[in-house]
């Protein structure tokens, strides 16, 4: 199963097919804008990947300050239709690596791991965060 600007995926179980699902009617009804922080849509796709150590062992993660919460290194899309490119482009930004391999397994486009949706920082009451759909991806430190 694969989605313009994301990848292709595997689906394991229910869970993982809705939010594949979701993720790719998203993309459709939103095409470039789904990639923006256009908050008139209702959300934005992000890419993050997790970045394991050489021997596969160990992950980076980073602090994400206001959710107090350690995450896989990605960030927002920012209307680049390639969430792939910017996991890549966070984890050097983030990790301060001077280089990072694709994974052994397979092309970088063609490998998503996991996909979700959530919310991001909190906000005044008032106002919602807008649903952030993800597409998660491995990266390899060198």
């Amino acid at each position: 199963m694969r989605i313009d600007g994301v990848g292709a995926f595997a689906p394991r179980d229910r869970r993982d097919r809705q939010e594949w699902s979701r993720l790719a009617a998203f993309c459709a009804r939103h095409g470039q804008a789904a990639f923006s922080r256009d908050p008139h849509i209702g959300g934005h796709v992000t890419g993050s990947a997790f970045v394991l150590s050489r021997d596969g062992r160990a992950v980076l993660l980073t602090h994400h300050a206001k959710l107090d919460r350690w995450l896989q290194l990605g960030g927002h899309c920012d209307g680049i239709a390639d969430a792939w490119f910017v996991a890549l482009k966070e984890a050097y930004e983030e990790s301060g690596l001077a280089r990072i391999r694709l994974p052994r397994f397979g092309p970088l486009s063609d490998q998503v791991c996991a996909t979700g949706a959530g919310r991001g920082a909190p906000r005044p009451p008032r106002r919602a965060a807008p649903a952030r759909v993800r597409a998660r991806g491995r990266l390899d430190a060198d």
